[in-house]
């Protein structure tokens, strides 16, 4: 049996069920967060920060990522401030620097409010988002893909170059990849 709790997004008492991200119900009750990384059915990990939102507790506020905070009963949660607001813009200009080509990232951008970027532009092919690692290893159960490396030489390939007889060769990680 499902257990629901109420908490207050933007103003708005919504119910939800337990264990439920913030994400999640926002999506649900049409409350739009920008997102990249989150992919429903697979876990969260927060890797792109643009679901941030402020969660009060006892009248202070923490930022943190929508998609991995789970709801509470009476929680309290801005997603539209603006330092929200001015946080995503600047997490989104550092998308499209990392990312100019990928038209995902472009579209979050526009709805960011981004019209300039100010970072010089690195044209990579990856932005670490993390959803090609998830899918090979929560859908597919090969694990044939993995994060390598630290700091800015981290990047995504067939850990310790071992695991391509583990690749099932579906194609799920590009088809879920904002690059492609």
């Amino acid at each position: 049996m499902l257990h629901y709790v109420t908490l207050n997004i933007d103003g708005a008492d919504i119910k939800a069920p337990k264990g439920s991200s913030v994400l999640e119900v926002a999506i649900e009750y049409g409350i739009c967060i920008p997102h990249l990384c989150h992919v429903p059915g697979l876990s969260d990990i927060g890797a792109c920060r643009l679901c941030i939102v402020e969660h009060i507790t006892n009248g202070r506020s923490a930022i943190t990522t929508s998609c991995t905070l789970k709801v509470q009963e009476g929680m309290v949660i801005r997603s539209n401030t603006d330092r929200i607001k001015r946080l995503r813009h600047q997490i989104a200009e550092f998308l499209v620097a990392e990312a100019p080509n990928s038209r995902a990232i472009q579209d979050i951008a526009v709805r960011c409010g981004v019209k300039k970027v100010r970072y010089p532009f690195r044209n990579n092919n990856c932005v670490l988002c993390g959803r090609c690692v998830r899918s090979c290893a929560e859908l597919w159960h090969a694990n044939a893909l993995g994060f390598v490396g630290r700091g800015k030489e981290r990047h995504v390939e067939r850990p310790l170059n071992l695991r391509q007889e583990l690749c099932k060769q579906c194609d799920c990680c590009i088809q879920l990849c904002p690059m492609t």
